[in-house]
């Protein structure tokens, strides 16, 4: 199955019988990849315009949302709720940057199955203590190079460092206005490959409307 020069696929189909299949067979089969190749990148195309539109609508209402806000408490917050409601991510935690001291605060974080304060507690103090400043961790190696990293396999990466067990796969994206580093947005998946192309559009998009 080829559109153009491209392989989409492969029809087999086999017979118990000798000498089954003649030409008029395989003209037939042929004609029938190419259309189910065309059909196929059809519903490529529109399966990618609908993430598009719903990406875009994600963006527009995160953007009314963060416009409304002042206080950075509330503004993490708000983050985490969208990222929970909109996409389905819980593992999450947001760290601003304070480059006098080069130091990483942690401003929020979502974390699943956390049960009363004092477990809360103990996290913060967990997050806080393992990651401290740029350089450190995939959170401070984003603060430190400006750059955005997807990770399928978390345990491949030697810059991880393990805040939480179970971890398979993450997101790091730097929060920036300008040339300025503001801070950062974890989020990481208990399974491998979580995280797409289109998932780091977005949230370096969200990133930027935060900062």
């Amino acid at each position: 199955m080829k559109l153009g020069e491209r392989m989409i696929g492969v029809i087999s189909i086999e017979s118990e019988h000798p000498d089954a299949f003649g030409e008029a067979e395989e003209r037939l089969v042929t004609t029938l990849a190419n259309q189910a190749a065309s059909a196929l990148e059809n519903a490529r195309l529109f399966e990618e315009t609908r993430r598009r539109v719903t990406e875009l609508e994600k963006l527009y209402q995160s953007g009314l949302a963060l416009s409304q806000l002042l206080n950075p408490k509330e503004l993490g917050q708000k983050i985490l709720e969208l990222l929970e409601e909109k996409l389905g991510w819980y593992h999450t935690r947001i760290r601003l940057y304070h480059p006098q001291d080069d130091s990483l605060e942690l401003l929020d974080f979502n974390q699943p199955g956390l049960v009363g304060e004092a477990e809360r507690h103990d996290a913060v103090e967990r997050f806080q203590t393992l990651i401290t400043r740029s350089g450190r961790g995939m959170s401070g190696w984003v603060i430190q190079h400006g750059q955005p990293v997807r990770l399928g396999d978390v345990s491949n990466d030697p810059r991880y460092i393990e805040a939480y067990p179970g971890i398979r796969s993450g997101l790091y994206v730097p929060m920036t206005l300008g040339e300025r580093m503001i801070g950062v947005i974890s989020i990481e998946s208990e399974q491998p490959d979580a995280f797409s192309e289109a998932d780091e559009r977005l949230v370096t998009t969200l990133a930027n409307q935060a900062a």
